[in-house]
């Protein structure tokens, strides 16, 4: 009997284990999680370091079904464990004094459960630190431009302030006093204690800028402890200056026929590369040319073409043009004037074209010409008859040689002042 009943006992311990894991509401308990760690480090011995932890679900949601969980936070500097009960999202502050060894060292993060069921970690993630034996930051740079199109914060326009600041990033007990000496394009500029520093460039192209940070004699670190080191720091930055866009001239015909194309130049100034647009508006700001933009790599200029079968009538026009490079644009207004054509030329019938001018006066020339040739013909056939007649046929030899003949030439010459001599006597 008593076998029976520690039979039946048993079996109504496993039933009733059985009733109540069947009837008992289900727990959604999460144990998969990921934990994300970051630091503010690199930090400089002496300093303070701070790392922060956020715990997320694996589907990268935040915990729902916890509040609360236990953080053990344990680095292989000091090998000290710190422990936090804190949410999903919390953070951890250490001190590195001034006698750590600058290297790389791992802070490990171990996450608990508060439930009683939950014994064994969530998750537990590592994170690699460095502590340095420089200042540590970055130098950044600014400029106030009223336009830039879309590059990167290193290209900056002339003739504008760029505003330069030494940003350092480790954070100490009782902040040192540093001393800034800056270098322009390795050129040395005075020193001073301000962290910021603002220049005006005009010329355009490639510069750098070097600040080198120093602090020297006693320090405190961030455990209010005393030491003697000389920190320092080495910060650069490299960048680009252009020129903007300050002048847009239109040169060409802008006062036109209707009926007639005219071309336009555009000249403008500024650093390339460019985008030109243009379009062109009717005198009550109707759109008649859509805008047209073209990329321009090199050249300072455009050429537009505006067709006649844009300008309908008569009238005032209104080309909308604008220069935009990297760090600045350029809107011009110019004014294309289209005058009414002027009605086709007709002959009155009293008018007298050039042709019925120079027709009559080409043919008296051309008689003038033949009359003189032919008064030339006949003087020289005179002169060869007056010499066949007059021909002495004594061929003795007391007698004087005949003398040269003259040439045609001067035949022509003869005729031409003959001529000439009778026309002054006919004048007179």
């Amino acid at each position: 009997m008593s076998l029976m009943r520690k039979f039946c006992h048993f079996l109504g311990i496993t039933i009733t284990i059985v009733f109540c894991v069947v009837c008992s509401p289900a727990e959604n308990i999460v144990l998969d999680y990921k934990l994300n760690l970051s630091s503010s480090g690199p930090a400089i011995y002496g300093s303070i370091i701070k790392f922060n932890a956020k715990l997320l679900e694996s589907t990268g949601q935040t915990p729902k079904d916890e509040k609360l969980f236990r953080y053990e936070w344990r680095s292989d500097l000091d090998r000290i464990t710190a422990i936090q009960h804190a949410d999903y999202n919390t953070s951890l502050k250490r001190c590195y004094d001034s006698y750590v060894l600058p290297s790389v060292y791992t802070m490990t993060v171990t996450v608990h459960s508060l439930k009683p069921s939950l014994i064994d970690p969530i998750v537990k993630q590592s994170l690699n630190f460095t502590i340095t034996d420089s200042l540590n930051g970055k130098l950044d740079h600014v400029q106030s431009v009223h336009h830039r199109k879309g590059v990167q914060n290193s290209i900056f326009s002339t003739q504008k302030p760029i505003s330069f600041y030494v940003n350092i990033s480790d954070v100490f007990g009782t902040p040192p006093t540093l001393t800034y000496r800056w270098y322009l394009n390795g050129k040395s500029m005075d020193a001073s204690n301000y962290a910021n520093r603002s220049l005006t460039i005009t010329e355009s192209g490639p510069h750098n800028i070097k600040v080198n940070v120093t602090s020297d004699g006693i320090s405190e670190d961030c455990k209010r402890m005393y030491y003697s080191a000389n920190l320092n720091g080495f910060f650069e930055a490299k960048f680009i200056l252009k020129n903007p866009v300050l002048s847009l001239e239109l040169f060409g015909k802008k006062r036109i026929d209707l009926g007639d194309n005219t071309t336009l130049t555009a000249v403008f100034n500024g650093s390339a590369p460019y985008i030109v647009c243009w379009e062109l508006l009717s005198s009550n700001d109707i759109v008649i040319v859509n805008q047209t933009c073209l990329n321009v790599t090199e050249e300072q200029e455009l050429n537009i073409h505006l067709l006649s079968e844009y300008f309908a009538e008569s009238g005032s026009y209104m080309l909308n043009m604008s220069v935009e490079n990297d760090i600045s644009v350029y809107h011009s207004r110019q004014k294309v004037i289209v005058n009414t054509a002027p009605p086709p030329t007709t002959m009155s019938p009293d008018a007298h074209s050039p042709a019925h001018v120079l027709i009559p006066v080409i043919c008296a020339l051309v008689g003038v010409t033949l009359l003189l040739f032919a008064g030339v013909y006949f003087i020289n056939r005179r002169k060869r008859l007056s010499h066949i007649e007059s021909a002495n046929f004594d061929f003795h030899t007391s007698i004087k040689s005949t003398p040269r003949r003259k040439s045609t030439m001067d035949d022509l010459k003869q005729a031409m002042l003959g001529l000439l001599n009778e026309s002054r006597q006919a004048n007179i």
